[in-house]
């Protein structure tokens, strides 16, 4: 026979009869003979193939089941064939831990030396190897992200503070560990624009996937931190002013007088707080000091309104007439005192044309149009037509108040 290592035998097999009368059996050559051949083939051994599978990493935070089975799948992956009685081991039968971990696994192909040699491949010992690695991520460190403390200046919108407030909550970033959930106990709504804080906590939680929690989590898997959003107060408003007064008009010696303690009667309503720059106004009755002979009240509101609350004071001036002090039999003297105030509007300073009967003094009053007393004096008639007022006035409208014995005139007057 051929080797056992491989070959063949072509072997033929012949029949031969003997010629008793003369000629052979049909299908008999010449010489009486019927042949055969066939062959006989030991197949050499297949050729050693090793497919050795490639190198796997499983994702962090995988569960010990799905680690085994992608293990499994790993061992299964190196295949090898060819030579003869050939075995494949390997040296690594159980996989690493889910928490993070690696095999390096080798796989060694036996064959048989059958011929008394090993197929092309094999070391000395008729093997073939090749080793790779399985590698299970270890799970990120927890990393935690604190936001900073944040305080919005007063008198921002509402708008702005909400919007402020969204960032804040982003502010706080986590991620690492398994399965980590970052939540807050923030409230849905900012803190109101007029003031005000809230104290937010955020916690972060992560899974117990290898029987302990990252370093940095308490005994729950958390880690937190607080921070405060602050809204600073300021919008408020607030206004002040003076009692209601009544005098006899022979407290004072002349309109003037009147005019004049009228003026700082109404110099005490004020501005305590404007809150984000609100403007208080008068309502009421006309600013204009009641007559010193005839008496008469006036009735004076001041008012703000801001963005977090209003507010409001009234109060009132009277001169009441003491008839005792009117003479029988004098008539009265009607003064006729026109003014005008020119040019007007003006960009630098006015003058003021004043024409009247009266040699009495002229109390010049003037008030912007929120009711601040921007400039006050006495001057004698012949004097006004040489007054220049305004320079110093920044633009805006203001009523120009003459006053002159009984007689006063308003006059308005614009400053471009």
């Amino acid at each position: 026979p051929p080797s056992a290592c491989g070959g063949f035998r072509d072997v033929t097999w012949t029949y031969t009869v003997s010629r008793s009368c003369g000629v052979y059996p049909p299908g008999c050559d010449s010489n009486g003979r019927v042949t055969c051949t066939r062959r006989f083939t030991v197949a050499s051994a297949p050729a050693v193939v090793m497919n050795c599978g490639s190198n796997v990493t499983v994702p962090a935070c995988s569960t010990q089941a799905q680690v085994n089975a992608a293990y499994a799948a790993f061992l299964a992956s190196t295949t090898a064939s060819g030579g003869c009685g050939g075995v494949l081991t390997n040296n690594c039968p159980t996989p690493p831990s889910a928490c993070g971990g690696f095999r390096d696994v080798t796989w060694t192909y036996t064959v048989s030396s059958s011929c008394g040699t090993y197929p092309p491949g094999c070391d000395s010992n008729g093997r073939i190897t090749c080793t790779r690695r399985f590698t299970v991520a270890s799970a990120p460190a927890v990393s935690f992200n604190c936001g900073s403390n944040v305080t919005i200046p007063s008198c921002k919108t509402q708008a702005e503070v909400n919007a402020a407030y969204a960032a804040f909550l982003c502010s706080t970033t986590a991620s690492g560990g398994c399965g980590g959930v970052l939540r807050n106990n923030a409230p849905s709504q900012a803190p109101s624009a007029c003031g005000g804080f809230v104290d937010v906590t955020w916690t972060y939680t992560v899974s117990n996937v290898c029987g302990t929690y990252p370093a940095g989590c308490n005994s729950n898997g958390q880690v937190t931190c607080t921070r405060r959003f602050t809204v600073n107060s300021g919008g408020a408003v607030d206004v002040a002013g003076p009692g209601s007064v009544s005098y006899v008009n022979t407290s004072f010696n002349s309109q003037y007088a009147v005019n004049c303690a009228f003026t700082n009667w109404l110099a005490q309503f004020r501005t305590i707080s404007s809150g984000c720059g609100a403007c208080a106004v008068f309502s009421g009755d006309n600013r204009v000091a009641p007559s010193w002979t005839n008496g008469g009240t006036v009735r004076v509101c001041y008012s703000i309104t801001g963005r977090c609350n209003s507010d409001s004071v009234c109060a009132t001036f009277t001169i009441t007439r003491n008839h005792s002090t009117c003479k029988a039999g004098t008539p009265e003297v009607k003064n006729e005192m026109v003014a005008k105030a020119y040019p007007n509007p003006f960009t630098e300073n006015f003058n003021i044309e004043l024409t009247s009967s009266s040699v009495d003094k002229v109390g010049v009053t003037i008030y912007d149009m929120t009711g601040k007393l921007i400039e006050q004096r006495e001057v004698s008639s012949e004097e006004v037509s040489t007054l220049q007022v305004g320079e110093r006035f920044p633009t805006g409208v203001y009523n120009v108040i003459l006053t002159q014995g009984t007689e006063v005139k308003t006059l308005r007057v614009i400053k471009r």
